[in-house]
């Protein structure tokens, strides 16, 4: 590996390493995080990997894999927040690594080692690696139907006369762990963009005569559908309401009142090109300044991000999700990230110098530094901003009751420490610690206040 090629993985390196470190550290927050960190230590506690529960009833919000990972990683670390975090750090460290190999296999070791810098100097991409949802596990589903389709059609140092299947077979793992990250929908944000690839390129011959799509379709069924029948016979509705109800009126209905988990989310068509570029700073801002360059343009020209096929390929995996998106407004900052990594071979493309990675890597660096200082050394914060309950329940040493409050940290984090909870909707026989909104503090007598916060308040009942 030359200099230039170890001077980008270090960058890559350390990031990822202060992101592991900083894992015990980052509270669960509400309700995404904490609902799904719950769900995989009930899971972990009950045995059954089935059915995901939450509140004792049946989750059919999401396929199971995260909270399998998550449910795994609790029975080695033990419930706890770097447990929780861990698997789905893996996902996005491993969409990473398969990133850098990816590139290298096209390109060469520095473009690679590029690449794989950019991505990792996005702080949103950075934070994100160990965010407790499904979208880690799908980015890197994604990435292996990503490369398996790729390499297949494109035959790099093989002869036309040999089979590149293993490459094929790769792309249907990547399709069927997919069902089981995130559901069909893996099938428009591969298919989309392997579609405008095929049309542009004219790669038809190619992927028929490599891409082994019979059997590879038996091998994807065999990894995802076994569950699915499962998850129906163990608990009939399920399918439909995962299928119409998660997969097209989460997207085509704002405020979707349909949704068990919450309410839907409102926002405008075309949020997610905002989110995206929120997302993928500070290369986001660089680019917007560099465009007023000649020089710069001329050089994008000169890339030839159209005539390139591999280029084209992440400029397709890259645009196509985000045009899909831009009709829905019920926009989560999370759906960008499957874009967010081949975004960075584009960006890796244009003419970067070391001076720009030094300063990028450091405000990526000082915004995870800051961030997770803010919530190890003064989570109070945290409480405050409403995102998580860590701050209270650490406080708590018995029993507590959560009054008129339902937050999934809370949940989370009595369990953890082994403390017994209950919920309360009225104050009769109410006792020991109690955790509740400010709003609802008057309707208490006789109490003291243990840990106060501008949302939240814990409090303990003095005995009558």
């Amino acid at each position: 590996m030359n200099k230039t090629a170890k001077f980008f993985i270090w960058i890559a390196v350390g990031l990822a390493a202060l992101r592991l470190l900083s894992l015990p550290f980052t509270p669960l927050t509400d309700t995404t995080e904490a609902r799904y960190a719950e769900i995989g230590r009930v899971m972990a506690e009950s045995g059954n990997y089935i059915t995901p529960f939450v509140d004792g009833v049946p989750f059919w919000g999401k396929p199971p894999l995260s909270f399998w990972t998550t449910a795994i990683s609790y029975k080695i670390f033990g419930v706890n927040d770097f447990a929780a975090h861990f698997p789905h750090f893996l996902f996005l460290i491993g969409a990473a690594a398969l990133l850098f190999f990816f590139v290298r296999r096209w390109r060469d070791e520095s473009t690679a080692a590029i690449t794989t810098a950019v991505l990792m100097t996005m702080p949103v991409f950075l934070y994100l690696a160990g965010g407790v949802m499904t979208d880690p596990a799908l980015a890197f589903c994604m990435m292996l139907a990503m490369i398996g389709f790729y390499n297949a059609v494109n035959n790099k140092n093989i002869a036309p006369e040999r089979s590149t299947g293993g490459w094929g077979y790769l792309f249907f793992v990547g399709l069927g762990l997919g069902l089981l990250a995130k559901g069909p929908l893996i099938f428009v944000l591969v298919g989309l963009p392997i579609f405008v690839y095929v049309l542009a390129k004219n790669k038809w011959r190619n992927m028929f005569r490599n891409v082994p799509i019979v059997t590879g379709t038996l091998l994807m069924l065999a990894i995802a559908l076994p569950w699915y029948i499962m998850a129906e016979r163990a608990t009939p509705g399920f399918l439909e309401y995962f299928i119409i109800g998660e997969h097209f009126e989460r997207y085509v209905t704002p405020n979707w009142a349909g949704d068990l988990y919450g309410a839907g989310r409102g926002g405008f068509i075309g949020k997610i090109w905002l989110v995206y570029f929120i997302a993928i700073m500070p290369w986001s801002i660089w680019l917007a300044v560099k465009m007023f360059s000649a020089r710069f343009r001329r050089a994008i020209t000169d890339a030839g991000f159209f005539r390139d096929g591999f280029l084209f390929y992440a400029l397709a995996f890259t645009f196509a999700q985000l045009i899909f998106f831009s009709f829905s407004k019920n926009i989560v900052p999370a759906y960008v990230l499957p874009a967010m990594i081949p975004t960075a071979i584009l960006i890796a493309a244009m003419p970067v110098n070391r001076i720009t990675f030094k300063w990028f890597a450091g405000i990526a660096a000082t915004a995870l530094i800051g961030i997770i200082a803010v919530q190890a050394i003064y989570p109070k914060w945290t409480a405050d901003a409403g995102f998580s309950d860590k701050y209270f329940i650490r406080n708590a040493s018995e029993q507590i009751t959560l009054y008129k409050t339902q937050n999934y940290s809370a949940q989370f984090y009595t369990a953890a420490r082994g403390i017994k909870y209950e919920f309360a909707t009225d104050t009769d026989g109410l006792d020991g610690y109690v955790l509740l909104r400010n709003r609802h503090l008057h309707e208490l007598e006789n109490y003291d206040v243990i840990t106060s916060g501008k949302k939240m308040i814990l409090v303990k009942i003095n005995d009558k």
